[in-house]
């Protein structure tokens, strides 16, 4: 989850002609090793446009580092229209950040953290941004060819190769818990839109800490907490 290239048309294209989809009220249990229609229902959960605007933000904060202001502002504007878009995203939800259920077991080394379970602040609307596949048992002391594979069945799903993703998964023998890493859209929105103004200006590390606020935001939840397609209503 931590370095991403551009989506590429195809895989924009895929999330797009992806069905409707709504919190579900009694989510199933998710399936160990999950197969091809398990791993489809993963695909659909995921957000076009979350997924496209942290993406972008990821690039924004490399190009910063490389001191590209205007590649950082094309990715920024990029990032933006994304977000504007999320206002209407069916894959939101509205919920206090205590009321989210954490995961078993976080992906490491990427940006986000569990929910505060404390956490007081009044309910908001989330969108699903990016997803990984984590080994079910104790992720630090599984086969490393196990944590490899849950690892390349995550690259597979976000590129939209669902089949591959869950060939590799029974192929490798892993079992996984499928994790959602989900970002408060109106104050991810107001960092990304901070820090298109602060590129525009001088102030490169003011943009660049805005851009990690927006990362830092995002919370992994478990996977009870799913979504499932909203199918066409009964006529």
């Amino acid at each position: 989850m931590q370095q991403r290239s551009v989506p590429s048309l195809a895989l924009l294209a895929a999330l797009a002609a992806t069905p409707a989809v709504a919190l579900a009220a009694a989510p199933p249990t998710h399936t160990a090793r999950p197969d091809q229609t398990a791993v489809d229902h993963d695909f659909r959960r995921l957000s076009r446009d979350g997924l496209r605007a942290f993406a972008d933000i990821d690039l924004a904060r490399q190009a910063l580092a490389q001191g590209d202001k205007g590649a950082a502002g094309t990715f920024l504007d990029d990032a933006n229209a994304a977000l504007a878009h999320a206002q209407a995203d069916t894959h939101a939800f509205t919920r206090a950040e205590a009321a989210l259920t954490p995961p078993a077991h976080a992906p490491q080394g990427t940006h986000g953290k569990a929910p505060d379970a404390a956490a007081t602040a009044p309910a908001v609307t989330w969108i699903p941004v990016d997803a990984e596949y984590v080994v079910s048992s104790d992720p630090a002391t599984a086969p490393a060819e196990k944590a490899l594979a849950a690892k390349t069945a995550s690259q597979h799903l976000k590129k939209g190769e669902t089949a591959a993703a869950a060939q590799t998964l029974k192929g490798a023998d892993v079992d996984v818990d499928f994790v959602m890493l989900v970002a408060p859209l109106q104050s991810v929105t107001a960092d990304v839109y901070r820090a298109s103004n602060l590129v525009r200006g001088t102030d490169t590390t003011g943009a660049d800490q805005a851009l990690q606020d927006a990362q830092n935001a995002t919370r992994f939840i478990a996977d009870d907490m799913v979504f499932v397609p909203t199918g066409p209503k009964a006529s």
